[in-house]
């Protein structure tokens, strides 16, 4: 078992940690809520933990989404979080939720995967 794995970040999401994580240990906490940032990034760039839904692609294909990061990137797009070799070792990670996160910078409505029609 891991170092994150041992650590129970989700009991007090209300607490903000801006400790020097690691990659597992933000993954962890984006698993749980948080908003997770590197400090190289831009202060607007952040992930956060997509949930389950459904989706019906413009083909024929229709699927469920499992889980995933979604990145939000310093023009407002999200999109699908592939982490790079860097953003794995990193060690510079840090968590914030909700509301002290929008206490420092104006944050666009949760990311919500929905179901299509």
């Amino acid at each position: 078992m891991t170092d994150a794995a041992k650590r129970d970040y989700s009991k007090d999401v209300t607490s903000e940690y801006a400790a020097n994580l690691t990659f597992d240990e933000a993954m962890v906490m984006a698993r749980s809520g948080f908003l997770v940032q590197r400090a190289v990034w831009n202060r607007n760039c952040y992930v956060v933990w997509a949930s389950l839904g459904k989706f019906v692609a413009t083909d024929t294909s229709t699927g469920t989404l499992v889980p995933f990061p979604v990145f939000h990137s310093v023009t407002g797009d999200f999109m699908p979080w592939i982490p790079r070799g860097d953003d794995l070792e990193a060690k510079d990670y840090s968590a914030h939720n909700r509301q002290t996160y929008e206490a420092r910078i104006a944050l666009p409505p949760m990311v919500r995967v929905q179901d299509q029609d």
